[in-house]
């Protein structure tokens, strides 16, 4: 797994842990090669492009120890991707969605789609996982 990274370009790192990561912890390599499906777990949906891959959808849950509930959030764009929105606890759409697609999100990205929606979205989420309250994490615009 060391081997992987240090083998990347700092541009993929970036992309792919969203900091400039040096080296790797060894107890990051440990949460990578154990993934324990029932408590976290994110899923990527993608399409082929002639430069590589597009995301089309992204989702994940998170369940509480605490509670025992997990919460699912799904990001979308277009009238394909209604039944997810429709049937989680936070239906997202990216800035650019289709107009019978927003109707339905309880958050709509600054960003349009490809351009940064995605981070978006992550960065969020992020912030709201390391304890930031408020407004800084609330985000979440009448649509």
């Amino acid at each position: 797994m060391k081997d992987l990274f240090y083998d990347l370009s700092q541009q993929t790192v970036y992309y792919r842990f969203m900091s400039d990561l040096k080296r790797i912890p060894r107890k990051q390599i440990q949460d990578f090669v154990y993934i324990d499906h029932r408590n976290d777990i994110a899923v990527v949906g993608t399409v082929p492009e002639a430069d590589g891959e597009k995301i089309v959808a992204i989702g994940r849950y998170f369940l509480d120890p605490t509670t025992n509930l997990a919460e699912v959030a799904f990001v979308g764009n277009d009238i394909n991707d209604l039944p997810c929105l429709t049937c989680v606890a936070l239906p997202i759409v990216v800035h650019d969605a289709h107009p019978d697609v927003i109707v339905h999100a309880l958050y709509r990205t600054s960003r349009p789609g490809g351009y940064g929606a995605v981070r978006e979205v992550c960065d969020l989420f992020e912030k709201y996982r390391s304890g930031v309250q408020g407004s800084e994490v609330q985000g979440l615009r009448p649509i």
